[in-house]
């Protein structure tokens, strides 16, 4: 959907703007930012109980990360697939039992863009799904207010 907006550019000027708007009826419109106090409350939170969640023999492996790290450029490959209109996160788990994010964009109906499912395809990379992340523990970033 596009809409069309009359904006002030100056004390004299207005100026219609296109606009393409994104979103499914499936999908609830918000804003997705937070405070950095809650920021720091809910990593705070999760550092303090993220290992008892999980069952005893499962605690203490580095299943449940502290923070996953990725390059820009990764999402903005992701953002620039035609139709796309954000991205979505699902979270994974690798044959060592360590859950991992995976990013793939989705469209304006809220389906996922994926590549084509051929069982060739589905064994070849490509840049349709994000997931190697530099994963914390392992590679940790620096201290911060999130995650000390």
């Amino acid at each position: 959907m596009e809409i069309h907006l009359k904006v002030r550019v100056n004390r004299v000027f207005w100026q219609w703007i296109k606009i393409k708007l994104c979103g499914s009826p499936t999908l609830y419109v918000m804003n997705h930012f937070i405070s950095l106090q809650e920021a720091i409350d809910m990593t705070r939170l999760y550092r303090s109980n993220y290992e008892q969640i999980l069952q005893p023999a499962y605690q203490h492996q580095g299943i449940l990360a502290l923070s996953e790290a990725f390059d820009r450029n990764a999402f903005d490959v992701l953002l620039a697939k035609p139709g796309c209109c954000g991205l979505r996160i699902y979270y994974g788990m690798s044959t060592d039992f360590k859950v991992h994010a995976v990013i793939v964009p989705y469209d304006a109906d809220g389906k996922d863009i994926l590549p084509e499912t051929t069982s060739a395809l589905r064994t070849t990379e490509g840049e349709d799904i994000v997931e190697r992340g530099n994963r914390c523990p392992d590679i940790c970033p620096d201290e911060s207010v999130l995650n000390s």
